[in-house]
């Protein structure tokens, strides 16, 4: 039986009232919940969390694309490869897309999936900061916590896997534009971000998504340190919301919640084509809006 133990009144009253009444597990999950809602930070789920919206806006930002490049890091499935292509071909415009998948039994389904697919290609490397290998932990052979965070891993599930970055991946296939790419590594995803600077360098992507979780505080990584590392090559950091981007004039502790959501980077010259809003931080650091850009211009 779980038993709710109220601890001491916190000083503030009504609230302390409210989770009396509730007791104190009822009132957590409550409150969490309300949170999270008031933050936009809902099932994580392609279709509904801001990410198609992202995709379609992405895909005809660059209508004269031949083709539309794509990156998916962390395929697992290929289910956002599938919407890509879908809206790609929705939007009358080609796609060429690279799939990036460790797990051998993932990747094996990934390459039968797509074989004979001109479109795409499937790799079965991880990307991360640096080249060579690292302990990947295999949860199941299509498990979405697939990750080279391993920790406190069971014997047996790990594997051995090859590394390599983003920008050798890049220079490799002789450069040019990647339009959008998406990262999806469980924790990993700083690192990954690390090791395409090269690319954001030189500005050769315009768009990159990322999910963000608690798996990032096990692998040391912050909102703070990607925000820097956005800045330092001239890209934008913001949430990606259903409505648009929310772009962040700044980082605020507010970020660094650790609850799952995406963000992306976004070069500034590709911002006037996507919908948007810019966030700022009040001196209670809540967020407000600055500004919200609706229409989308070319």
């Amino acid at each position: 039986m779980v038993v709710s133990i109220f601890r001491p009144a916190s000083g503030h009253g009504l609230t302390d009232a409210f989770v009396r009444l509730l007791g104190r597990r009822r009132a957590w999950r409550l409150g969490r919940k309300l949170y999270m809602a008031a933050r936009g930070e809902g099932l994580n789920a392609i279709e509904i969390n801001g990410e198609k919206a992202l995709i379609e806006q992405a895909i005809a930002a660059f209508p004269e694309a031949a083709p539309f490049r794509a990156w998916d890091v962390g395929a697992n499935l290929g289910e956002w490869t599938d919407l890509v292509l879908a809206t790609a071909a929705r939007q009358k415009l080609a796609a060429k897309i690279l799939m990036f998948e460790p797990t051998p039994t993932a990747f094996a389904s990934l390459s039968e999936k797509y074989s004979g697919n001109d479109a795409v290609e499937v790799k079965q490397i991880a990307l991360s900061s640096k080249a060579g290998t690292a302990e990947f932990e295999v949860v199941g052979s299509h498990a979405g916590t697939n990750s080279l965070n391993v920790t406190g891993a069971p014997a047996g599930s790990t594997i051995s896997v090859a590394l390599t970055t983003g920008s050798e991946v890049h220079a490799a296939a002789g450069g040019g534009e990647v339009h959008l790419i998406k990262i999806d590594t469980e924790g990993h995803d700083l690192e990954v971000l690390r090791g395409l600077e090269a690319l954001m360098e030189a500005h050769a992507v315009a768009i990159v998504q990322f999910e963000y979780n608690w798996r990032w505080l096990v692998n040391g990584s912050s909102m703070r340190a990607a925000m820097l590392l956005a800045e330092r090559h001239g890209y934008r950091l913001g949430r990606v919301a259903p409505e648009g981007l929310e772009i962040y004039e700044s980082w605020n502790g507010e970020l660094d919640r650790f609850f799952e959501t995406n963000y992306a980077l976004v070069r500034p010259d590709v911002l006037p084509r996507l919908a948007r809003s810019v966030i700022g931080w009040c001196d209670g650091n809540l967020p407000v809006e600055r500004a919200n850009v609706q229409e989308i211009t070319k």
